[in-house]
């Protein structure tokens, strides 16, 4: 879980809207695209699967195998998933009336998730928790732009745009749903207080971000 607050960045909400800005609406429209395809069918699915195996620590390989196999498929995140991809896959066009209900939970969910999030966060004891928050929110907003600076450094002849664009993406703060993810294996508090942290911090990393991208010739001229 702290793997997955430092590598799912938030980028509907926070990513998108500063790329549009900085480097355009359509390119940064294929940058949500993209990056929403990383998020959605690898790094949750991955994380869900790593953190439902380690409730089985102990167990024969078979036995963590059946009893992650059987809680994830009940997960209603991943069958959310499989849905939308198989909709996607063989473009179904559902019927109007059902489109409005999923348009209006969708329009819902953000929401209700930060009225979730707020009301973890109050009352919530921060000591104790510091090392673990700390460590979430700098992997999130220092070394996974790094990482990803640094894999681009070792491809040759890599697209100017494209960099600017994942190192963008990778300096948003984690996803919005982090804290009821966590909520589900313990770490309800540390992941709001993560959350909140950096989200606030963001404001700052981001900036500096998008000022050495600009210092280094990396965003393109518009």
């Amino acid at each position: 879980m702290h793997a997955l607050g430092m590598s799912a960045s938030n980028s509907g909400f926070i990513g998108y809207p500063v790329a549009a800005m900085v480097l355009g609406t359509s390119p940064a429209a294929i940058f949500l695209a993209l990056n929403m395809l990383i998020e959605n069918l690898l790094i949750i699915p991955a994380a869900l699967i790593l953190a439902e195996a380690g409730r089985q620590s102990g167990a024969g390989i078979v036995t963590v195998a059946r009893k992650t196999f059987v809680r994830l498929v009940r997960n209603p995140i991943l069958i959310g998933l499989a849905l939308g991809l198989l909709l996607a896959i063989t473009e179904t066009s559902l019927p109007r009336p059902l489109t409005q209900v999923i348009e209006m939970l969708a329009g819902a969910a953000g929401p209700a998730a930060l009225f979730v999030i707020g009301g973890t966060l109050f009352g919530l004891q921060v000591r104790g928790m510091l090392g673990d928050v700390g460590q979430i929110v700098t992997g999130k907003l220092i070394f996974h732009p790094l990482a990803i600076l640094g894999f681009f450094l070792l491809m040759p002849q890599a697209d100017p745009a494209l960099l600017a664009g994942a190192l963008l993406f990778a300096c948003a703060p984690m996803i919005s749903v982090y804290p009821l993810l966590g909520q589900r294996y313990g770490m309800a508090g540390i992941s709001a207080a993560a959350l909140m942290a950096a989200t606030l911090a963001a404001f700052v990393t981001l900036s500096m971000g998008i000022w050495l991208m600009d210092l280094f010739g990396l965003l393109p001229m518009r």
